[in-house]
């Protein structure tokens, strides 16, 4: 909050990466596929009062390897596991 310029540039950056993370062959059925994943960790986070997000299995940036945004690589967790992962390869 102190610093919302730095806040920005690292929330662009995300973007970029998962704008060039997605394949060009996904089909719109895909593409709704991954919408409901973001529908399915709203309505969680509201059901269930607490944040959920929408993790991507094998990380976009990782040390060792890197992923990309399909709907097989996304899985709907707890704010508090997501940020226990970080940039890592782990299945919860």
């Amino acid at each position: 909050k102190a610093h919302p310029e730095i806040s920005r540039l690292y929330a662009s950056k995300r973007r970029a990466t998962r704008l060039h993370a997605s394949p060009k062959w996904l089909t719109p059925f895909q593409n709704d596929e991954i919408r409901r994943f973001y529908c399915e960790a709203k309505t969680k986070s509201i059901f269930h009062e607490t944040p959920f997000h929408v993790d991507h299995i094998e990380p976009l940036i990782g040390k060792y390897s890197c992923g990309i945004h399909v709907p097989w690589n996304l899985q709907v967790i707890t704010y508090i596991k997501n940020r226990k992962k970080r940039n890592y390869y782990v299945v919860l």
